[in-house]
């Protein structure tokens, strides 16, 4: 804007422009964030071979003991809300990242469009066979329990691209056959509420968490599912090429 009052435009006279930051983490956000897991046997293993002790340092604690702590499956439950200990001015402090769009970056996609969060609610019977099944719509709804965003792009490789990113029913966590059933009963619905033209034409569509896409993939589409999980995890840590 040309026109400025306490550092907030007064006017639309200037030229529009979109700008993205991106801070990444470093090396010293990733050790704060560490969580080593290590028994007494091991413990005392070392206390009696200094040498040993070095290389395990050196080669394998990171690699092994610290594994799980890096982006563990159950950050992948609540994806919008995923926090790291993060370092700014010398205070650390719990930091929401943006697992989305460091996805995106990982796999490479250029992406042609991606939507807010969707909250929803929903209600379920059992049909005559038993199955748990949707009792009427989705209903939207901004305090809802299952939430949705999805992603559509390309990659270098010339793959259509689309990325549903769920947060999971809490009840999930329960591990009980009615709530995971509940969660992709859901997602099953909420991917045909997507333009079922553009559906034909994805290779990929890309899920967190365990599903049963496949199950209701029409005749005129090809696209395969992959975890998120997988992927991530795959791409973020893998050791490069020499």
């Amino acid at each position: 804007s040309k026109d400025w009052k306490e550092g907030k435009p007064v006017s639309r006279q200037g030229s529009s422009h979109c700008f993205k930051y991106i801070r990444l983490e470093s090396y010293e956000d990733t050790l704060n964030n560490l969580t080593l897991k290590r028994d007494d046997i091991m413990d005392s293993m070392f206390e009696k071979d200094k040498q040993l002790h070095e290389q395990y340092l050196l080669s394998y604690m990171l690699e092994i003991e610290s594994q799980e702590s890096l982006l563990s499956l159950s950050e992948f439950d609540k994806p919008f809300d995923c926090q790291l200990e993060i370092t700014r001015n010398s205070k650390t402090s719990k930091t929401t990242i943006d697992m989305v769009e460091t996805f995106n970056y990982l796999i490479g996609l250029v992406v042609s469009h991606q939507s807010s969060v969707h909250r929803f609610d929903a209600e379920f019977s059992h049909n005559t066979d038993g199955k748990l099944t949707l009792k009427g719509p989705l209903k939207k709804s901004q305090n809802g329990k299952f939430a949705f965003r999805a992603v559509k792009g390309k990659t270098r490789t010339d793959k259509q691209v689309l990325a549903i990113w769920r947060e999971r029913n809490p009840a999930v966590k329960d591990t009980t056959d009615e709530t995971i059933e509940e969660d992709d009963v859901v997602l099953r619905v909420f991917l045909r509420t997507l333009p079922q033209d553009e559906l034909q034409n994805y290779d990929i569509i890309y899920v967190n968490g365990d599903n049963t896409l496949m199950n209701i993939r029409e005749n005129t589409e090809h696209w395969q599912t992959h975890l998120i999980e997988e992927a991530f995890h795959r791409l973020m840590f893998s050791q490069p090429a020499r």
